[in-house]
C-alpha cells in the first residue's frame, strides 16, 4: 500500500471527483483506494465536476507529503 497524493495544482478546492480511470467513486475514501495503488509518477484520469461542468483531467500521482510508502 502506498500513500500518494495527486498534484495539488491539478485539483482545485471545490472540485468533485466523480471517477478515477473511468471507475465511478462516491466517497473520498473510495477515490483514495483507487489512487493509492498507483506508483508515484503514474498518470491517472480523473473525471471532475468543476463549477457545474464535468471534465476530464490527467494528473500525475505523487508521494503524499509526510506519507510512508513501500519501496
Amino acid at each position: 500500500w502506498r500513500r500518494v497524493a495527486i498534484a495539488a495544482a491539478a485539483v482545485r478546492p471545490g472540485d468533485v471527483v466523480l471517477a478515477v480511470n473511468g471507475d465511478k467513486v462516491d466517497t473520498a475514501r473510495e477515490m483514495i483506494r483507487r489512487i493509492a495503488p498507483q506508483s508515484p509518477g503514474n498518470t491517472v484520469q480523473l473525471t471532475l465536476r468543476r463549477q457545474g461542468r464535468d471534465s476530464q483531467l490527467a494528473v500525475t500521482v505523487a508521494r503524499r507529503p509526510g506519507g510512508r510508502g513501500e519501496e
